[in-house]
Order: structure tokens, then C-alpha cells, then sequence
């Protein structure tokens, strides 16, 4: 039991308590290793330890069985180590919100889908209608000289009434759907340039939390259709006859408001963490340590279970010497009170005075001391009798001492036994 303990080096047997020894530096190696690929991103949260495996170590051991925080991945933490572990870190403005532009009353506006000609009971109609281009008629007008009234197309002489004709052709009616035409394209216009200027307010403040490939791209897509829409106006002012659809921008500015709202959360969470650095930099150590073991579970759990038998088995080895201990006590006890009984001194009083008796030596005898462990000498009347001894009588109670130590022993525990005895005269 003892080299299964200890072990033994002259029989190459490696005990238990070396066995358990062993678990540590192990242990020790696999979490410097995990350190090792995280120290460059969590510094702050390794202070202290970054310079020994040994504290490293017992920091994973004493994590592992209280660390409670909410386990992140490692992009994540790594993001945050960013914000939180920078001392520079300060507050940030949120990016400005799109304002509410209501595109799609243009849009939708049915003027766009309408066919705008002119009054058709006016009787050069038909002409016009035969031409099938009010919208060249009309062109034409603007450079027709109303003094000279030479035809601006085939420069032939005109009547006196065909500018009337044609002015009460194109009558309010048509003027006022191309000047409301008119209004749509500038409402149009100017609601595209304060959207794209307010958009790139918003990029040129966005210190990063917009992933601004993704917005540049929308905000380009965004310009071109609107330019789109912009020119399709122009041709509907220019023909009035045609109809056009514009496309649909709404769910574009819908996409970039998002993005500028989820933005404006990631710095209000910001904002947070810098008014309680404090807290937050506590919580984020807490969950970097969580990583930190659920890398190395797997190892945790072996060091454990090897931990555990190996503790459980040393425990069972020395429990079973206590009981071999303990056993050899009481068999030590046992042979203790035997030999007492064995080396009794009062049988060997009781053999002397016998032994006196036969020999007529009546004028003292052997009794037990006070203690039971000494013997004593008295007269017959009790006194003590050491001291007023002849030389005869200490020569004869001195030999009968001698004889009976010769079967006995001096000692409670003394072995008796068989003896051989040489008298050198």
C-alpha cells in the first residue's frame, strides 16, 4: 500500500501522490496555450496574470466553478474589448434621422397615367388628331412668329385664325395639367436633393457604425433612380400626351432609415457603456473568462475526473494503512496485557516466601509494594526489613531472586520462555 502511495523508484512503481502531482503542470500547459491566442485582444482582462501559467491556471480553476456571465462569441467580445478597454473611449452624437418624405403622392399621382391633349371640340382637333402629336403641335407654337404668321414647320403663309385655333386648343384645362406637371417635377426635385443631402449627413457622421460600402451602394442606387424619375418628368412636361410610371423609391429610403436606426442603437448602447465604464468593463472581463473556460472545458473536465479518482483512490490507500495501523495497535495492546498477566510479581512473592519457609528462614518474608510494580522486604511483625539484613540473609534472598528472574522477566512485557542459565564459579 505504501508504494502504491509513494511509489517506489527501485521498482519503478510511480504512486498515487505522484500520479496526482502530475494533473497540475498538465493542466497548467493547456491553459497557457488558451491564453497564449487570446492575450493580444483581452490584455486588460489577463492583467496581473499574463506573466505566470501558475496564476493563469488557478484564475481558470477558480472561473470555472463561479463565473455565471452569459457566454459570447469571440468576435463579439473582441468588438467590445474595443470600446470598453480603450481608455480614449468617449461618447458619441447619434447620426441624423432621415426626415419624412412622402414620395409617393408623385409617385402615384394620376396625372402621370392621364393623357393631356387639348380641347377636342375645337375643330382643327381633328388635324391635330390626324398628325397624331398634339405634343409637336404645341412645340410648334412656341416658335410661331404671331405678327409675321409664317408656319414655323413648312414656312407657308397661315390664316388670320389659326393662332386662335390653336390657343383655344391647348385651353386652361391643358395649361393647368402641365403647370401642375410643372409643380410634381419640382416637388420631385427638391425632395431628391434634401434626401441625398440629408443621406450624406448622415454617412459623413456615422464615425463608423454605418457599414458604409453597404449605404454608399444603396445611396447610389437610391440617386439613380431618382434621376430616372427626374427625366421621365421632363419627357412628361415635354409630351403631356404620354404616360409614364415612375419607379418606386419608398422602400430604398425605408432600407437606409434601418440602417441609420441600427446604427443609432449600437451608439446608444455605446453612450451607455461609456456613463458605467466601470460596470461594463467588469461584465466584459466576466464573459472573456467565460470564453476562456468554454474553450477549455474539455480539459477542465478530465483534470476533474483524473482529480477526483486519483483523490478518491489515495483517500481508500490510507484508510486501509489507518485500519492496518489501528489493528497493530490493538494487536500490540493485546500482547501488552497478556505479557502483563505472564510477568505478574505476585506470583513470584508467593514462590520466594514459599521457598523461605522450606528453608525455616522465618524471620522475614517478601511482599508487593504499594505501587503493585516493586517488591519489598518486612519482619514478621511488618516493619521493613532492608536495611537489618544479615549478610546471610541478602546472600539467600538475593539468590532466590536471581532464580526466579531466571523464568521471569524485569519488564510488564517480557517475553518468558525457556532459558539456558551458565554459573561460571
Amino acid at each position: 500500500i505504501e508504494n502504491q502511495l509513494k511509489g517506489n523508484d527501485s521498482e519503478q512503481i510511480r504512486g498515487k501522490h505522484a500520479e496526482l502531482a502530475d494533473l497540475r503542470p498538465w493542466l497548467v500547459e493547456k491553459c497557457w496555450v488558451q491564453k497564449q491566442k487570446l492575450d493580444e485582444y483581452f490584455k486588460e482582462a489577463f492583467k496581473g496574470l499574463r506573466d505566470s501559467k501558475k496564476k493563469f491556471c488557478e484564475k481558470v480553476l477558480i472561473e470555472n466553478g463561479n463565473n455565471h456571465a452569459k457566454l459570447l462569441e469571440l468576435e463579439v467580445l473582441k468588438d467590445k474589448a474595443q470600446t470598453i478597454f480603450n481608455s480614449s473611449i468617449e461618447k458619441i452624437s447619434l447620426i441624423p434621422s432621415i426626415s419624412n418624405f412622402n414620395f409617393s403622392d408623385i409617385e402615384n399621382n394620376p396625372l402621370l397615367k392621364k393623357v393631356i391633349v387639348g380641347d377636342q371640340d375645337i375643330e382643327i382637333s381633328k388635324l391635330i388628331d390626324h398628325l397624331g402629336n398634339s405634343d409637336w403641335v404645341k412645340k410648334g407654337l412656341e416658335y410661331y412668329d404671331a405678327e409675321q404668321k409664317i408656319c414655323p414647320f413648312c414656312q407657308q403663309q397661315t390664316s388670320e385664325s389659326l393662332l386662335h385655333d390653336f390657343q383655344s386648343f391647348f385651353n386652361k384645362e391643358y395649361q393647368e395639367n402641365v403647370d401642375a406637371l410643372q409643380s410634381l417635377k419640382s416637388r420631385y426635385t427638391t425632395s431628391c436633393e434634401r434626401l441625398l443631402s440629408e443621406l450624406n449627413n448622415s454617412l459623413a457622421s456615422s464615425k463608423g457604425y454605418l457599414d458604409e460600402e453597404i449605404f454608399k451602394a444603396k445611396v447610389e442606387l437610391l440617386k439613380e433612380r431618382t434621376a430616372k424619375n427626374i427625366q421621365l418628368l421632363k419627357d412628361k412636361i415635354s409630351e403631356p400626351s404620354i404616360k409614364i410610371s415612375l419607379d418606386q423609391i419608398s422602400e430604398e429610403i425605408l432600407g437606409l432609415s434601418t440602417m441609420i436606426k441600427e446604427a443609432n442603437q449600437r451608439i446608444t448602447e455605446h453612450n451607455s457603456t461609456v456613463d458605467n465604464i466601470d460596470k461594463e468593463k467588469e461584465l466584459l472581463v466576466s464573459q472573456v473568462w467565460k470564453y476562456v473556460i468554454n474553450e477549455l472545458q474539455l480539459d477542465l473536465n478530465k483534470y476533474n475526473s483524473d482529480k477526483e479518482r486519483l483523490e478518491n483512490t489515495i483517500d481508500g490507500l490510507k484508510k486501509s494503512l489507518r485500519n492496518i495501523d489501528n489493528q497493530k495497535k490493538k494487536l500490540n495492546a493485546d500482547i501488552t496485557e497478556w505479557e502483563k498477566r505472564i510477568t505478574s510479581i505476585a506470583p513470584t512473592k508467593d514462590a520466594i516466601n514459599e521457598l523461605l519457609g522450606k528453608f525455616v528462614c522465618t524471620s522475614f518474608f517478601i511482599d508487593v509494594s504499594d505501587d503493585g510494580k516493586h517488591y519489598k522486604i518486612c519482619r514478621n511483625d511488618g516493619r521493613d526489613a532492608s536495611k537489618t539484613l544479615s549478610e546471610g540473609e541478602k546472600t539467600f534472598i538475593t539468590f532466590l531472586y536471581f532464580y526466579h528472574l531466571i523464568k521471569g522477566a524485569q519488564t510488564s512485557t517480557g517475553i518468558t520462555g525457556n532459558r539456558i542459565v551458565v554459573f561460571d564459579d
